[in-house]
């Protein structure tokens, strides 16, 4: 019987075929993917320093360095984005309704002061991505997921920064590639509290053919009806964010950099929808 939070036998058969292959190494045992993987959601659900990583899943070094090498690479986003890709082909991909939403995570003092020599203070917020407020470092991830829970879209801030800012990034991302034609990429609708009620975000949803479920302020004429009972199912992105704060690794940031923040919320993602 599996530990609890390691990969069941019917998870790693769903992604056991998408991973990078193992490679021929001489010196030192290779460690499997599965255990690597087993390793690195112990880190992520405990929230515990790599090097404090039980002798079971072997050398925390190669967690670490397997988990950072992949991040570099773009492994993570790519095995959540195989799946989405099969199930787009097996029409079960969700593209009528994605909801939006962001919220904001405290960063432990571990996540600060990253070696960041020589790059300018624009650079440093993106290499990062954490604020500075009166409650301390935080950072601010807002995703886009689609009617069934799938997350479709990530981008990390600031904490103190508006998550409006980040609309065109977050809807540009999730293209899925089908058999024939171009890759499909934006919902027929979308659904979003009123920290997006802004006239920009009005306007590219009209120009680019995406419908919107966004409430006006109280002092705004409405224009046409509100569906209030579509608009209740924008709880479902509120409980995703719960599903992810379940990982205490990610309920807190230790990350210096935003790219291993950012992987660690696909890595998340990726145990979620195989289980």
């Amino acid at each position: 019987m599996p530990r609890r939070g390691n990969l069941t036998d019917a998870q790693w058969e769903k992604i056991k075929e998408l991973l990078p292959r193992d490679k021929a190494h001489g010196g030192r045992p290779w460690r499997s993917h599965r255990q690597v993987i087993n390793a690195i959601l112990w880190v992520l659900r405990t929230g515990a320093p790599w090097r404090d990583l039980p002798a079971r899943y072997g050398p925390w070094s190669t967690a670490y360095s397997r988990f950072r090498r992949w991040r570099d690479e773009g492994v993570w986003r790519q095995l959540v984005a195989q799946l989405h890709a099969s199930a787009h082909a097996n029409a079960t991909l969700d593209w009528s309704l994605h909801m939006l939403d962001g919220t904001v995570i405290r960063a432990h003092h571990h996540g600060a002061g990253a070696l960041l020599a020589g790059k300018t203070p624009s650079q440093r917020a993106t290499l990062e991505a954490l604020g500075h407020s009166r409650g301390g470092l935080t950072t601010k991830p807002i995703i886009r997921i689609d009617a069934c829970g799938r997350l479709r879209g990530l981008v990390l801030a600031p904490g103190h920064r508006h998550e409006s800012l980040f609309f065109e990034e977050l809807m540009n991302q999730g293209a899925v590639q089908g058999p024939t034609g171009r890759p499909k990429l934006r919902p027929a609708r979308i659904v979003a509290d009123k920290a997006y009620n802004v006239v920009r975000i009005r306007r590219w949803c009209a120009s680019h053919g995406v419908n919107s479920t966004i409430p006006r302020n109280c002092n705004q004429r409405r224009r046409g009806p509100f569906d209030r009972e579509l608009y209740r199912r924008r709880n479902l992105v509120e409980r995703k964010f719960n599903r992810f704060k379940d990982f205490r690794g990610l309920a807190t940031r230790y990350d210096k950099l935003a790219s291993s923040f950012h992987a660690r919320f696909w890595i998340v993602e990726l145990f979620l929808e195989t289980a």
